[in-house]
């Protein structure tokens, strides 16, 4: 029988587009659902969509793992 253990500590993760002026996918975002459900935890905007964010706060957020689409 195959059995599937939890990440622990869940891996930190974002969903950005658009290199030049970053979109982070907010919490909201059925991206982050994804993430979720991938075992990850996800950080980004409080927001049902993509949000422009800063180079900088992508930096502060210091996620694990960054997915480019």
């Amino acid at each position: 029988m195959w059995r599937s253990d939890p990440l622990d500590p869940k891996p930190t993760a974002i969903v950005v587009m658009n290199g030049q002026q970053p979109r982070v996918a907010g919490l909201g975002t059925f991206q982050a659902d994804l993430l979720r459900a991938a075992g990850a935890q996800p950080l980004g905007p409080d927001s049902p969509r993509f949000e422009q964010v800063s180079p900088d706060q992508v930096l502060a957020w210091d996620p694990q793992i960054i997915i480019v689409a």
